[in-house]
């Protein structure tokens, strides 16, 4: 399981609400953000429906759980 259990809890509470969210990346020492709806959350990965345009909750993408630097509730 990931090392940072709150992280992953906060991924869980927003699949199960189906809340819009921000979530802040560290991928390969690059800060990122992303925005949309977490729809499956794994022990080392997460799904989530991205809220990009020009089609918003259109395109999934797939992160490691290990990337993500704070989750936050829209």
């Amino acid at each position: 399981m990931c090392d940072d259990v709150g992280i992953f809890e906060a991924l869980k509470y927003a699949m199960l609400t189906c809340q819009s969210v921000n979530i802040g990346l560290n991928r390969r020492n690059q800060a990122e953000k992303i925005e949309g709806v977490v729809k499956k959350v794994y022990e080392n990965h997460f799904h989530i429906a991205l809220a990009d345009e020009p089609l918003p909750f259109e395109h999934d993408a797939t992160f490691p759980i290990s990337e993500v630097e704070y989750v936050e509730y829209s």
